[in-house]
C-alpha cells in the first residue's frame, strides 16, 4: 500500500496471516518483508501473538536505495519493515547484516532446538 498505510485491504491480508499461526505448544518461526512498520495493524496484532525474535524493533531495515513513488520518497534506512517473529522458539542471537544488493538489510538469527 502507498507509504504502508493500513487499507482496508491490507488489513485483510494482515487477518488472514494471523489466522495462519498454529496455536498450540508447536515452535514455531515466521518471517519476512511484511511492508508494514511498527504500529501497523499486522505488526501490532503479531506482537500480541507471536514474540519477537530479534533484532530490536527500533533497528531499521529499509532502505538502502533511493525510493520514489506517488509521492511516497525515501531515500534513507528510516523503516523498519523486515521482521522476525517465533513462539516456543529461544533466540541465541540476532543481527541485521550489511548489504548493497537489495534496498532491504537482511535479517539473521541463531535458535536454540
Amino acid at each position: 500500500s502507498h507509504a504502508f498505510e493500513d487499507t482496508e485491504r491490507k488489513i485483510t491480508e494482515g487477518k488472514r496471516l494471523l489466522g495462519c499461526i498454529p496455536t498450540g505448544e508447536v515452535p514455531y518461526i515466521m518471517c519476512g518483508d511484511l511492508n508494514s512498520p511498527s504500529g501497523s495493524y499486522v505488526v501490532s496484532e503479531l506482537d500480541k501473538v507471536l514474540g519477537n525474535l530479534g533484532p530490536d524493533p527500533d533497528q531499521n531495515t529499509w532502505t538502502t536505495k533511493p525510493f520514489d513513488y506517488n509521492g511516497f520518497i525515501e531515500d534513507k534506512l528510516n523503516w523498519r519493515l523486515d521482521h522476525i517473529y517465533g513462539k516456543n522458539i529461544t533466540a541465541v542471537r540476532s543481527e541485521i547484516l550489511t548489504t548493497d544488493v537489495s534496498d532491504h538489510l537482511p535479517l539473521l538469527i541463531e535458535v536454540e532446538i
